[in-house]
């Protein structure tokens, strides 16, 4: 069987508010000189050719559903033919933003198992929201064998209780600290500059502060506003957004590794997040969010409920006091570094003469660099008290982080590379750090545990190597399909 269809027209609606903004934008920068009467000219000259374009696209692209595939046929200038083959969808999610509201429409995203370009869907489309739920069930039942539809996906009770005075807290407090010191520092110097400098030199510090700290909150908690989770069977399914929403889901035996976050601040406060690295899914965030800033009780037992083959009980193994050595001098190493490679920078930057610095300045910058040596200094002596790995049958277990902490389960059958490494004052007092490599949803990842024994860092390449000799590695448990339905799949025609 095979089915064609085109999508919705109102997608040259959003090639039109596309080019609207993208003109206004370049008429404003580059004709502001000429007067209003060119600008709004060349606004509308934009405007009519990106609508012109999107128009092209959406005549010549057609979405062929075959009984074992999805081809993406575009015959523009710049050709596409694009094949997802069904048994290699990861997911197919649906996301609805302010056009497709007004519209009555759903934009369609097809995942596959890549990680060639997994910040993007393979292929998009949009439909009326009625055809598209229709055809996301449809394709559901295929990649999760399960019958449940939407409607029955919306009826199922979510596994956190989340609520948005919750996400808000959640977008600021959940940046690492690194991140948010800078965004505060860009906010203090903009207040200071504009206080005591007439605004002079406002500009610079305040778009850093908008890209680094403003941008990234406010889009966060508008994604995650009226969020929930639930599993049904071994489906995982996220729903969230404010103005867009987005539902995601994908299956167990594609989660990678979880990883439970905190942040310093939210550390002091007891607070925590959750995370899973999952095949095929990513976002700008890069590993979908299970759990926003909750109490660390709550995200233990939302781990144990949502993700129980994650849950497993393990020993501790924390670094040796010989470690602490190492340790410091990594630290120490890097605050030399840093502190030489910044006072060389104000040579120069004075024309190889300090003197250009009045003595407050001098005293500040020295203050400054002794504060960054200390606080190097003292994130040694935290990565050597929070490290620790557990090696468990199935699971190998890491806690990482000096201020910013955090703990990550990895299955040993998702680790493609196992080795240690070990530096000369590592290597000397028989250390060396655990590293293991995957394929990610964002591409190649290696994570670096902390510094043991040669024995217990070692041994997670020796388990990995067992489980294979001995069989306990099926590759089975996590292909795409145990089964193949009978039925083929496919989309309604018609848009």
């Amino acid at each position: 069987m095979r089915d064609s269809m085109r999508a919705h027209p109102s997608v040259i609606l959003e090639g039109t508010l596309r080019g609207l903004v993208f003109g206004f934008v370049f008429s404003t920068i580059f004709t502001r000189a000429m007067g209003a009467m060119y600008s709004l000219a060349i606004t509308a000259l934009v405007t009519v050719l990106f609508t012109a374009v999107s128009a092209l696209i959406w005549r010549k692209t057609e979405y062929i559903f075959d009984d074992s595939e999805l081809h993406v046929a575009r015959r523009t200038i710049f050709a596409r033919d694009v094949r997802v083959q069904y048994s290699r969808l990861a997911s197919v999610n649906i996301n609805r933003s302010l056009i497709n509201r007004l519209t009555g429409t759903a934009t369609l995203m097809f995942n596959v198992n890549s990680t060639v370009n997994p910040m993007m869907a393979e292929a998009k489309l949009c439909l009326r929201e009625d055809l598209a739920e229709a055809l996301r069930n449809e394709l559901s039942s295929v990649i999760f064998h399960k019958e449940v539809t939407v409607e029955e996906d919306l009826q199922v009770e979510t596994l956190a209780n989340v609520s948005n005075a919750e996400i808000v807290m959640h977008g600021f407090l959940s940046q690492s600290t690194l991140q948010l010191l800078f965004g505060t520092a860009m906010l203090a110097y903009s207040i200071l500059q504009l206080v005591y400098n007439d605004g002079r030199g406002i500009i610079l510090p305040l778009i850093m502060f908008i890209l680094s700290e403003a941008y990234p909150v406010a889009r966060i908690i508008l994604k995650y506003f009226n969020y929930r989770i639930y599993r049904v069977g071994d489906t995982v399914t996220v729903e969230s957004g404010l103005f867009t929403t987005y539902r995601s889901s994908f299956r167990i035996g594609k989660v990678n590794s979880v990883r439970i976050r905190q942040p310093l601040v939210a550390r002091v406060l007891g607070m925590a997040t959750l995370e899973a690295e999952v095949i095929g899914i990513a976002g700008q965030e890069k590993m979908p969010l299970l759990c926003p800033l909750k109490p660390k009780a709550e995200v233990d037992s939302l781990l144990g409920k949502l993700l129980p083959e994650f849950d497993i009980p393990v020993d501790e193994v924390h670094e040796p006091r010989s470690a602490l050595f190492p340790t410091s001098v990594s630290a120490l190493a890097s605050a030399a570094a840093s502190v030489i490679g910044i006072l060389a920078l104000l040579f120069i930057m004075g024309k190889y003469d300090l003197s250009y610095m009045d003595e407050l300045a001098c005293y500040a910058v020295l203050a400054g660099l002794a504060g960054f040596a200390a606080a190097m200094l003292v994130r040694a002596v935290l990565l050597h008290r929070n490290r620790a790995i557990m090696l468990g049958e199935d699971i190998l277990v890491m806690d990482l982080g000096g201020y910013d902490t955090s703990r990550e389960y990895f299955l040993y059958d998702k680790v493609q590379i196992a080795g240690t490494r070990a530096g000369p004052a590592s290597r000397r007092r028989g250390l060396s750090r655990c590293r293991i490599g995957m394929i990610s949803a964002t591409g190649k990842r290696s994570v670096v545990s902390g510094i043991f024994d040669d024995a217990v860092s070692s041994r997670v390449q020796d388990i990995v190597m067992d489980r294979i000799r001995d069989g306990r590695y099926d590759y089975r448990r996590y292909q795409r399909f145990a089964a193949w339905r009978s039925t083929p799949c496919r989309g309604p025609s018609g848009p």
